[in-house]
């Protein structure tokens, strides 16, 4: 896909979708360089042959499916799209594609949470449609809505046809036109809006989602520590300190913020390089546990035992074959 940040799947091989143990282990995590002074990018093209990727980033996901079919895999949530259909991702959520067929192609916003200005989120409370179960977000259910979306989506994949991309990657090839960013913002929040008059919020929503907005720039430092020593073990410690917090606030708000423990989003990113290595290297596991901040093969068995719910070994094979 030109311009963008992730490959899919174009294979016709029958059968189910991946569960959350064979594809969650695998997140890979992308910088979009999202920043204060930059904090929204529009991406979009026809996607390309590659195999299944996983990813996770600090920025929130908007996209719609113009043309084709493609499969959407939050976890244990697989949901088939269409031309017009839409998906939304929370910062730091691991998250997999499966094109169904050549011709795909879609538009995608990736933003901080900071372009919802206070006001915006106060009174309409979007950030809510990223921050219930993926089950509960906004789906087209309607042929108004759906040419609505498709209306929006496609004004946001001319704006992003303006733009000069070095092919392969979100790299530019010259300045943005005047007033890109500005257009691309007018679209997201066109295509928020439109998504949250037509949807209605879950019972009970949760509790975290203030919390996030207000938060999550704060832990960011912790997190893209976490992703930049995939090696190691980081420790709650440099953590807090690489947020400016005392090790028990960082604790609170850490777990208010992503709903589980450093600790716990720790091991997850340092799994995702063990599954990676499993599936692109003939490395033993012993190696791969050295590298990947595990004390030896045992501690590594473990881990990805309890959290995914099979071995490395049988995670190797069942992925090749």
């Amino acid at each position: 896909m030109n311009g963008s940040w992730y490959n899919c799947d174009m294979s016709d091989r029958a059968g189910p979708s991946p569960d959350s143990s064979d594809w969650l282990p695998a997140a890979e995590f992308y910088d979009h360089r999202l920043n204060a002074s930059h904090p929204v990018i529009l991406q979009g093209g026809e996607a390309e042959v590659a195999p299944l990727q996983v990813h996770i980033h600090k920025g929130i996901d908007l996209g719609v499916l113009l043309t084709g079919t493609m499969e959407l895999i939050h976890g244990d949530f697989h949901q088939r799209l269409r031309a017009g259909d839409v998906w939304l991702t929370a910062m730091w959520e691991p998250h997999a594609w499966r094109v169904a067929r050549p011709g795909s192609s879609n538009v995608c916003f990736t933003f901080l949470p900071s372009v919802l200005e206070s006001t915006i989120e106060d009174e309409l409370g979007l950030l809510d449609m990223f921050l219930t179960p993926a089950s509960e977000r906004p789906q087209v259910t309607d042929d108004d809505l759906r040419s609505e979306v498709l209306e929006i989506g496609r004004a946001a994949f001319r704006e992003h046809a303006l733009q000069p991309w070095e092919a392969s990657s979100t790299d530019h090839l010259g300045p943005a036109p005047l007033g890109h960013e500005t257009m691309a913002t007018t679209h997201l929040l066109r295509l928020l809006v439109t998504l949250r008059r037509s949807w209605t919020p879950p019972a009970r929503l949760p509790s975290r989602s203030r919390q996030f907005a207000s938060n999550i720039g704060r832990i960011t430092p912790a997190l893209t520590l976490v992703h930049s020593n995939l090696g190691r073990r980081v420790s709650v410690g440099e953590a807090a300190a690489a947020c400016g917090m005392s090790r028990a606030w960082f604790h609170r708000v850490f777990g208010e913020t992503m709903g589980m423990t450093f600790g716990r989003f720790s091991l997850r990113a340092r799994l995702g390089v063990v599954a990676r290595q499993l599936l692109d290297t003939d490395s033993s596991v012993e190696s791969i546990a050295l590298q990947s901040g595990f004390a030896d093969a045992s501690h590594l068995h473990h881990s990805f035992v309890h959290h995914y719910g099979a071995t490395p070994a049988t995670f190797r094979a069942r992925s090749r074959g």
